[in-house]
């Protein structure tokens, strides 16, 4: 089994200096519909298989891995929580150095490093950036995170044995061990086309909810479910808009409120990466200006998309 789904991330304005806002909107609750939904996935990476048929890397810089254990604290190596991925894309920007980075459970992490014979610097999450995402799912995930860029931070040499990188502390420590996956390649923007290898999913919502599940996020465990106003089904567009859609309808309360869709996909291959893009059509209630990201006055919604098996 494999999901798909799409969610949007509703931080509503308070006030801002020299800004009016219509008060009596925020006493509402956010709404919005999917109106169409299209998703095209495309081979990316390497199977496990396709990484051994590989030569070997020789060196770190221009290679990619996926983290296969980690220090979590304790000294010993733990394995990486099942539905996670944490993944140390090496891109080469000189012979001995260049850009670290990579997800790390959750949220992403980059940070510059150089290589020395034996010697790995890496500048570390306090020296790099990491997003501020907050995932629940699974279990553990932001620990496992925590944990995982505090010991690339005490990073300090490197071996390498064919297709697994292991990265220790000074007193070679294995604080990381990584599987390789390939070359480093870097990312581009991709037009909206169907590769040849890739599948297409398209939903219009015309007749039915197409099998899709509304669900929302971030919110208290011991919450009054009246005051949040938490509503989803599919159903028809408003007057001014032909046709039917997905409906969701939650009131900002915990100031980070997370509405989302899913459904199952078929027709993939297991062992195979995937990246998938998103085209969507919404709809919503939401004036522009009415939204905002830690207190900073933006003009869109946060929307996320993403799968797991």
């Amino acid at each position: 089994m494999f999901e798909i789904g799409f969610g949007v991330d509703w931080a509503l304005l308070r006030e801002y200096e020299n800004e009016s806002i219509n008060k009596d909107f925020l006493q509402t609750p956010a709404a919005i519909f999917l109106v169409g939904l299209a998703i095209l996935t495309a081979c990316s990476g390497t199977s496990e298989e396709e990484a051994e048929e590989l030569d070997p890397p020789t060196a770190i810089p221009g290679t990619s891995w996926v983290v296969t254990a980690y220090d979590n604290g304790s000294g010993k190596l733990v394995d990486v929580l099942e539905d996670t991925d944490l993944t140390a894309d090496f891109s080469r920007e000189a012979p001995n150095k260049g850009t670290l980075s990579g997800s790390a459970g959750c949220n992403f992490y980059s940070s510059e490093y150089d290589v020395a014979g034996e010697w790995l610097g890496i500048g570390g999450s306090q020296y790099g950036t990491v997003t501020e995402d907050v995932c629940t799912i699974p279990d553990g995930v932001m620990e496992q995170e925590a944990a995982y860029l505090a010991a690339v931070d005490k990073v300090r040499k490197w071996l390498l044995d064919e297709y697994v990188l292991d990265i220790t502390d000074a007193d070679l420590n294995v604080l990381v061990s990584l599987k390789y996956t390939g070359p480093y390649e870097e990312s581009e923007e991709q037009e909206f086309v169907v590769p040849p290898d890739g599948l297409e999913f398209t939903y219009s919502f015309d007749e039915d909810d197409e099998e899709w599940i509304a669900g929302f996020a971030d919110l208290p465990a011991d919450r009054d479910d009246a005051i949040y106003e938490l509503d989803s089904e599919w159903r028809e567009l408003p007057d001014d808009l032909p046709g039917h859609g997905m409906y969701m309808q939650g009131h900002n309360r915990s100031d980070d409120l997370f509405m989302f869709l899913k459904r199952e996909v078929d027709g993939l291959e297991p062992g195979v990466a995937y990246q998938a893009t998103f085209l969507l059509v919404i709809a919503s209630d939401v004036p522009p200006g009415y939204v905002r990201d830690w207190w900073i006055p933006r003009r869109e919604r946060l929307c996320q998309g993403g799968g797991h098996d």
